[in-house]
């Protein structure tokens, strides 16, 4: 049942959802989104996939780009006030009167056929810069009530990834194994963790 709520959504506003999972049907769908987008139409997908690892591209939206021959153009979302699901990707449900705030990344990247494993692993590295700065652009613009500014003028510090929300099991497993010893540095990159969604929301 892997995005049938979200297709279920995503139906309602006259978006057209294509059936596909990690498991089965990937290739098959891929190759329809293909054709739909050489039909003329705009198509995309979210590039960590279920079940993850979050803010990590997979191969799909790279095939996605160079089969089409079609630019890529990155966009992440974030609201407040909102729920945050206990999921592997923390999905979001705006709760009514939200502010939400959506940036699209400034420039396109295109993909050329025949790329070699090098060019790959750079492009994936620059989807994943581009989408986890955007992620982290959007959230701090909400989260502090940031009006009057490019939210993509906002510079993203080194830790950035640590503002971005994390399924709460993975912080239980990682403070589980700093009992049997693991380095205090995790230790205080779970404390800045817990620290940061009060600092967010303290200006709001």
């Amino acid at each position: 049942k892997d995005g049938e709520k979200i297709a279920g959504v995503a139906h309602h506003l006259r978006i057209k959802a294509l059936s596909g999972s990690t498991t089965r049907g990937v290739s098959a769908a891929l190759q329809n989104l293909v054709q739909y987008i050489k039909d003329g139409n705009v198509g995309g997908f979210t590039p960590d996939v279920p079940v993850g690892p979050p803010y990590i591209a997979k191969p799909g939206i790279i095939q996605l780009a160079s089969r089409s021959a079609s630019p890529l153009l990155q966009f992440a979302w974030d609201a407040h006030s909102s729920w945050e699901f206990n999921s592997w990707d923390r999905t979001i449900l705006p709760l009514p009167l939200s502010r939400i705030v959506v940036l699209y990344s400034r420039e396109p990247i295109y993909v050329p056929s025949g790329i070699t494993d090098k060019e790959y692993e750079e492009l994936r590295n620059k989807i994943d810069s581009i989408l986890n700065t955007l992620s982290y652009q959007a959230r701090y613009c909400v989260k502090n009530n940031i009006k009057g500014v490019d939210p993509r003028d906002i510079p993203a510090p080194i830790n950035h990834m640590e503002y971005l929300p994390r399924k709460k099991e993975l912080r239980n497993k990682c403070l589980r194994e700093i009992g049997r010893g693991f380095p205090s540095r995790l230790f205080q990159i779970i404390q800045v963790e817990e620290q940061l969604p009060r600092q967010l929301h303290s200006s709001v």
